[in-house]
């Protein structure tokens, strides 16, 4: 559920808040400040951020759950249930594909 695809989109509904999301997700101070300054728009700084924070990320960790928190904790509650379902649908269908 967290393609690129998906954080691009996400990115363009986060970008008025993507620094607060930033520190939910644990990118440093230091990597949103190169960030600010490789980026001319707050959307391109948003995706920038959500790549540079899944790159980051041990394999096995849930994605899903760490940024669905995140995004509840930074003031987007409705798109941490939008993660949720999409996740939740994703798997419905990879257990259809196993029947």
């Amino acid at each position: 559920a967290v393609s690129a695809e998906y954080l691009k989109d996400l990115a363009s509904l986060v970008a008025d808040r993507w620094e607060q999301l930033a520190e939910k997700l644990d990118v440093s101070k230091k990597r949103c400040s190169v960030i600010k300054r490789n980026n001319d728009c707050s959307q391109k700084m948003a995706y920038d951020m959500l790549i540079t924070w899944v790159k980051g990320l041990p394999v096995l960790k849930d994605k899903v759950q760490i940024l669905s928190r995140a995004l509840h904790c930074s003031g987007h509650p409705q798109l941490a249930a939008n993660l949720r379902q999409l996740d939740n649908e994703h798997r419905q269908r990879q257990a259809n594909r196993e029947i």
